[in-house]
């Protein structure tokens, strides 16, 4: 079928032209001066031609008066060519067919809420951003510092609370330098490691004296030769941490660790002997007592307690 307002070729059956939206069915054609148009389906006649190219139904035309236009006569249907008719337009929306592309057109969303939805995504994704990166804080770009900070690994001065370069009214008296901290550090353990070397020297004393009375009850000595192996443990873990970045007292430091590994040795096999004596399996006082007997020097004496002695006074820590 073709639209008699158009000239489109649509589908048959149609009441709007899915072209021009024509209402097909508000008039029966429009005429026009110089065109034929088929009564049965509104197709085109050419000039001259006695049947529609369109559905092939036969067309004569006869002379009328003037007055009345030329008749056009299809299978016994009269209509007259009259002056070009208005075309009338339905106001009822119809139905886009599935090949309009006016259709396809109309259902795309519109370019402002394209940009809408642009805009409220770029303002909900940003405020997210900021809001995780930035939290809100008056302060989160002032330089002033607000906690004391730790600078003795850099020597001088060793905490500040205050920066130089921007606050003023700072009193540097009363601050330690970091090789200063560390000196105060190391003398106070070499004087534990002097107190461990005495205590050790007792516990090896009761341990003689309560091997000889296999009725005395040994826990206490027992436990306090326990709490003197953790004591020197812990004191030479805490020597191993001590800052010497700055190489002031490496060499203090070194020797305070030998003293401590001359008294873990002497420690271990104490201990070995402690625990022989605890746990009753050995009868013998020298068989309890054999841990001591490999580190004992020849006049009888603890060889490692001999080497701490020989150094401990000369290996004191001198302020630099």
């Amino acid at each position: 079928m073709i639209c008699p307002f158009c000239g489109t070729h649509i589908e048959d059956g149609l009441d709007v032209c899915p072209a021009c939206h024509a209402d097909l069915t508000a008039v029966a054609h429009v005429s026009h001066p110089d065109r034929r148009y088929c009564a049965s389906c509104g197709a085109l006649i050419p000039e001259g031609a006695d049947v529609c190219p369109q559905c092939g139904m036969p067309c004569i035309a006869d002379e009328t008066d003037a007055d009345d236009g030329e008749e056009v006569t299809c299978e016994g249907a009269h209509v007259k060519e009259a002056p070009e008719t208005p075309r009338i337009i339905s106001a009822i929306p119809t139905a886009d067919g599935p090949f309009s592309a006016t259709s396809a057109n109309e259902r795309l969303p519109r370019r402002r809420v394209f940009t809408l939805a642009f805009v409220a995504a770029l303002v909900f994704v940003g405020g997210g951003i900021l809001a995780i990166t930035q939290p809100w804080n008056p302060n989160a770009y002032s330089i002033k510092a607000t906690t004391a900070a730790d600078t003795s690994k850099a020597g001088y001065p060793g905490e500040i609370d205050k920066l130089a370069g921007q606050d003023t009214g700072i009193d540097t008296s009363d601050v330690e330098s970091g090789d200063a901290q560390t000196y105060e550090a190391i003398s106070g353990y070499w004087e534990q490691l002097g107190d461990i070397r005495k205590s050790l020297e007792e516990s090896e004393t009761a341990l003689k004296a309560d091997v000889q009375d296999s009725s005395k009850d040994i826990s206490t000595d027992y436990q306090t030769a326990k709490q003197n192996a953790l004591d020197l443990s812990n004191l030479i873990s805490d020597i191993g941490d001590v800052d010497v970045s700055t190489g002031t007292y490496a060499d203090d430091v070194t020797n305070l660790q030998t003293l401590g590994s001359w008294l873990r040795n002497w420690s271990d096999g104490l201990m070995e002997a402690w625990d022989r004596a605890q746990s009753g399996s050995y009868k013998s006082a020298d068989t309890i007592l054999a841990p001591l007997s490999s580190s004992e020097s020849t006049d009888g004496s603890n060889s490692y307690a001999q080497l701490f002695d020989q150094s401990y006074d000369r290996w004191q820590p001198q302020e630099k």
